[in-house]
């Protein structure tokens, strides 16, 4: 499928009345089918996958959306340090057991999902996902796993310039992740960049739709919803 993108700017009243429809059609649609709609979004690390995830969900409701991650699918570290680029080399990812969790979520059953803790690398337990009419699945690897991206209905890549993507990542890893900046920079330059031009970059022709990130998030979220509307 490719979709053409669309205006990302619209006024509040028009935007809360699309939101609106766009929340009944998708609770009346998935009723009917007894099946999920699933987005996919990719996008660099730090382009701001995760943020616009949430964000759909605030303004969707969490009744009609449903998050998965894909970190959670992350292999313990025993693995994941024997591969080059380590965390951002596809086979990191447990990819099997995130395919059975999306079909399971897809078709409307509730489904136990891992729980990933980057401080000890390693897999701490498991918390129970319901199922909603909307599965959003992100990850900066999705588009590199065709078994993943075939169960989307639509697949979103996130673009954003590289030093917003490093300013937010190294933000993240040193506030949320417990690392000091100097690991935290020596991991991007040795790991993240190089697996991006090998594994990302060329992942992303593959998108259905790409949104700019750079500078205004609420109106990347804003050109979501309104996409949304041409295939639901």
């Amino acid at each position: 499928m490719n979709i053409d993108p669309l205006p990302l700017g619209t006024s509040d009243a028009v935007r809360n009345v699309s939101v609106v429809a766009l929340r009944d059609t998708l609770t009346s649609k998935c009723q009917a089918r007894q099946i999920a709609r699933v987005v996919g979004l990719a996008g660099a690390s730090g382009a701001g996958k995760t943020w616009l995830a949430r964000r759909i969900c605030a303004e969707l409701g969490e009744s009609v959306v449903r998050v998965l991650e894909l970190d959670r699918y992350y292999r313990n570290l025993d693995v994941v340090d024997c591969l080059q680029y380590r965390h951002d080399n596809p086979d990191a990812l447990d990819w099997a057991h995130a395919t059975a969790d999306i079909d399971a979520l897809m078709n409307c059953r509730q489904r136990f999902v891992p729980v990933y803790d980057f401080a000890k690398h390693r897999r701490t337990g498991c918390e129970l996902l319901q199922p909603a009419p909307l599965l959003v699945v992100e990850g900066h690897l999705l588009l590199c796993n065709q078994s993943v991206k075939n169960r989307c209905d639509v697949t979103i890549w996130i673009d954003a310039k590289s030093d917003r993507c490093f300013e937010r990542r190294m933000r993240r890893d040193c506030d949320q992740r417990g690392d000091n900046m100097s690991d935290a920079l020596s991991r991007y330059k040795e790991e993240v960049q190089p697996s991006s031009e090998r594994y990302l970059l060329p992942s992303r022709s593959s998108a259905d739709l790409i949104v700019v990130n750079d500078q205004d998030d609420l109106q990347a979220a804003e050109g979501i919803l309104n996409m949304m509307k041409q295939w639901i």
